[in-house]
């Protein structure tokens, strides 16, 4: 584990161990249970958003388990949330929209595979990884950058890596309720967004604020309340609140994320890493472009990351079978049928012009 101890300059470097250390602490993190509380809703002012005071709240209760590579991740709403439309492509279907809660969602994944299981749309899509961009889950609490359960590693690796786009720099010590904490700015030159970050240098350089602008001008405070410290030098983000705002005010949107358990010290087995889904479930091959490659579950099922391989050649085979992959092509007939109906028309006028004339003489 990286010290927490440094003598802080404007050195870039120094900049680098400051992230360098809230990576290594997430890093760490190879193997937990986590179930939380996930609320969007409103509040009246930042003031309120900061000290907890929201209205028309909605929550769901998930569930995150990670093992190594592998993430299992499934939801349950315990009121509606606001829904909104979502982009879907069910099996067999051009994409499309539903109004959906994301309610009931499950995903699993390891290096090579994800599978992504919407009971809405009673569809389970499996990505190839090394084909697509992981879909990424909802916010989870050390994924509330970027979704994921490392999602705030996948961000610094982003800002670090792109040096042509991205410039940050130390921005010296910062008081939050009375307490220091050394703080990072970054700037994206080519959309003209900004953000601070806060890092608690005594608790293995958890964030405590980010605060920023983005470049069409919302704003935004996410703020850590409270840390759980699990020993052994590592520290998990227990209580967040994500606020966004405009300069007016006049919208102001939050986001919760409560962790209600925590195990980090049990070990979880590969049989964990599992999901049921019902019969008459589609299982299609997400990713490609292709519609129409899928078959429908008979019976209930459950879907592990071992049997990923056998279900994409199952997909394939079953396609193969119904004969339905091709996209449908136009008839050369129905091409004759439309130009002969054309003529037909045009002798008919060509008759009733020609009766008219007849009748006025």
């Amino acid at each position: 584990m990286l010290a927490t101890s440094l003598t802080w300059s404007a050195n870039p470097d120094q900049t680098k161990l400051i992230v360098a250390g809230h990576i290594d602490n997430i890093e760490r993190f190879t193997s937990y249970e986590c179930l939380y509380k996930y609320g969007k809703g409103e509040a009246n002012s930042l003031l309120d958003a900061r000290n907890l005071d929201f209205h028309n709240m909605g929550y769901s209760h998930r569930r995150l388990l990670v093992s190594g590579d592998k993430t299992l991740y499934e939801d349950w709403a315990e009121v509606n949330i606001l829904a909104k439309p979502i982009i879907y492509q069910k099996a067999g279907q051009k994409m499309g929209k539903i109004m959906s809660t994301g309610a009931g969602r499950r995903q699993l994944g390891d290096d090579r595979f994800q599978v992504s299981y919407a009971p809405q749309l009673q569809t389970a899509s499996i990505d190839r990884l090394d084909r697509v961009t992981p879909e990424r889950i909802s916010k989870t609490p050390f994924g509330f950058f970027l979704f994921g359960h490392k999602g705030n590693r996948t961000m610094f690796d982003e800002w670090f890596g792109q040096s042509e786009k991205y410039s940050y720099r130390y921005a010296g010590v910062i008081e939050i309720d009375t307490k220091p904490y050394v703080a990072v700015t970054v700037e994206n030159s080519k959309k003209s967004s900004f953000k601070e970050l806060c890092f608690d240098q005594t608790m293995g350089f958890m964030l405590k604020r980010v605060r920023g602008r983005y470049e069409n001008g919302i704003q935004f405070e996410t703020l850590i309340h409270s840390v759980l410290d699990v020993g052994d030098g590592r520290f998990f983000p227990e209580h967040v609140v994500i606020a966004r705002y405009t300069d007016e005010f006049r919208s102001l949107s939050v986001e919760e994320i409560k962790v209600t358990k925590l195990d980090v010290k049990s070990k979880f087995p590969d049989s964990e890493f599992t999901f049921t889904v019902p019969a008459g479930t589609n299982i299609q091959e997400g990713g490609n472009g292709i519609v129409g490659r899928y078959f429908k579950t008979k019976q209930e099922d459950t879907i592990n990351l071992d049997q990923v391989d056998n279900i994409l050649k199952l997909i394939e085979e079953r396609s193969k079978e119904r004969g339905d992959t091709a996209l449908p092509q136009r008839s050369r007939y129905r091409i004759w049928s439309w130009i002969g109906g054309a003529g037909l028309l045009l002798a008919l006028v060509g008759f009733w012009q020609w009766f008219r004339h007849r009748r006025a003489v």
